[in-house]
């Protein structure tokens, strides 16, 4: 996860972009989640991909921070609106364990508690990508 989350900032400085890095790094650890029913059978094609899915957390979470804070301005709006996303980050970061165990319960099976998350984590990239304009909010500004 670490050399991905590198590479990713590496590409991600480079080009100048931040918008589409963090989209495919979430839609590649979503697909790696929808795809582990695939690989139920075989420890080698699970742990390939939940190391992909790993790498594709690890790139959206090293991104992810330089979206907001070329939005927001200084000041106490920046504070408030950076304070806003890390609630929500948490209240999602506590809920989502206990959803997949719920789904998983309620189911018998892991994977659609996980696919559950993974089609979260499509719809969140998504929406970055349709409310997030290109432009301001994808390099990283000089102030």
């Amino acid at each position: 996860g670490t050399v991905g989350m590198i590479a990713v900032g590496y590409s991600s400085d480079r080009h100048m972009e931040r918008r589409w890095h963090v989209a495919f790094c979430g839609l590649t650890a979503a697909v790696c989640l929808l795809l582990l029913p695939l690989g139920a059978h075989s420890i080698s094609v699970t742990v390939l991909l939940l190391s992909i899915a790993a790498i594709g957390v690890y790139g959206v979470l090293g991104l992810f921070w330089t979206i907001p804070s070329a939005y927001l301005e200084q000041g106490s709006a920046a504070a408030g609106g950076i304070a806003l996303i890390t609630s929500i980050g948490s209240f999602g970061g506590a809920v989502s364990p206990l959803l997949i165990g719920w789904i998983s319960v309620h189911t018998g099976s892991l994977y659609l508690g996980l696919s559950t998350i993974a089609t979260l984590l499509i719809v969140s990239m998504v929406l970055l990508l349709l409310w997030v304009p290109s432009g301001k909010g994808t390099v990283m500004q000089d102030r």
